[in-house]
């Protein structure tokens, strides 16, 4: 199995928030929880080869590939198990700007993820139902206690989320599901407990309801496969006033290819992502569009020398490169 790159992490993430059947409302403040949980995926692949610290360097260099200037950019720590235990992003001479640390209980859950440094630092607690079902969540900063409970059916579906800062509700969520399984609808709630915006992931939806202007939205998913081989999603998102834009996220198992597409409500493209791999090279273009028209893009490689050394080099617009090496040492 090869070793996957922490930016392949971190679209992966991008690509769960585009195209998983949710909406902007549901996550509350998973994010970290979903970043530790995803990179851990890989955690036998680090054990097995004795990963301790993953550095990387940042260096900036002209349109020659002369050096412009370079500085350690970012700090990853493992346990003896291959799963993250600190990440640290750091400014030019080494200097911490944040950092992410994770603790783990005896059934190797996530226990503890502490965000930020100093004064800025958060400590969230997480409890479980039914082994690995979030039950709650605890968060607290200087001034601050923050409170996420969660409750499920009997089919271990998530059937209420609310959110509550120094005891008092401050949002709160209800879903409902089809007899398949699928979600059926997210109702959300204010402080007050009063309905505030209804999402809906009924598919099949005529131009009659589109036109319809009141405070409930529409997510439509459907999952096709390709002559290739390859999955494409495409999710509609049909607003409060009609409007619908829409996100194609194509994947291949087999060769690695994706590519994800985001559409506004004109049908105007805003931002495309294609990432192909070449043997032990991953090719990415990243393109984003204003009305339309194509305003930057960005072109990044990234190469892995068996656990060695890994390179991303990014062309700008301006020529210039932007170079990130990543260097590995072990237990």
């Amino acid at each position: 199995m090869k070793l996957r790159t922490l930016l392949s992490t971190l679209l992966i993430l991008c690509s769960i928030a585009l195209f998983a059947q949710i909406s902007p409302e549901d996550n509350f403040r998973q994010g970290y929880y979903q970043w530790v949980q995803q990179h851990n995926k890989q955690a036998e692949t680090y054990k097995n080869a004795k990963v301790h610290y993953l550095t990387s360097t940042y260096s900036k260099l002209d349109e020659d590939s002369v050096l412009i200037r370079s500085r350690m950019n970012s700090r990853l720590e493992l346990d003896t198990q291959g799963r993250i235990i600190l990440y640290q992003n750091l400014w030019r001479r080494g200097r911490i700007s944040n950092e992410i640390r994770i603790s783990y209980d005896d059934e190797s859950r996530i226990k503890t993820i502490q965000y930020g440094t100093g004064k800025r630092k958060t400590l969230y607690e997480y409890e479980y139902f039914n082994d690995s079902l979030i039950a709650a969540i605890k968060g607290q900063t200087k001034h601050d206690a923050y409170f996420y409970k969660y409750n499920y059916n009997s089919k271990l579906e998530l059937t209420e989320m609310s959110f509550h800062k120094n005891a008092k509700q401050v949002k709160r969520l209800e879903y409902s599901y089809y007899e398949n399984g699928t979600k059926k609808e997210t109702k959300v709630f204010d402080k007050r407990n009063k309905l505030k915006q209804t999402y809906s992931y009924a598919c099949g939806i005529d131009e009659s309801v589109k036109k319809k202007k009141n405070d409930t939205s529409y997510v439509c998913s459907n999952t096709t496969v390709l002559p290739d081989g390859s999955k494409q999603r495409v999710t509609e998102n049909i607003d409060d006033k009609g409007r619908v834009s829409r996100s194609v996220f194509t994947y291949n198992e087999k060769t690695k290819y994706s590519m994800i597409e985001r559409y506004n409500h004109k049908n105007q493209m805003e931002m495309s992502s294609e990432n192909l791999r070449l043997g032990e090279t991953y090719l990415n273009l990243y393109m984003v569009y204003r009305k339309g028209k194509l305003k930057r893009s960005y072109k990044t490689f990234t190469s892995i020398d068996k656990f060695k050394m890994e390179s991303r080099i990014t062309k700008y617009t301006d020529g210039t490169f932007r170079c990130f090496q990543y260097s590995y040492t072990y237990y």
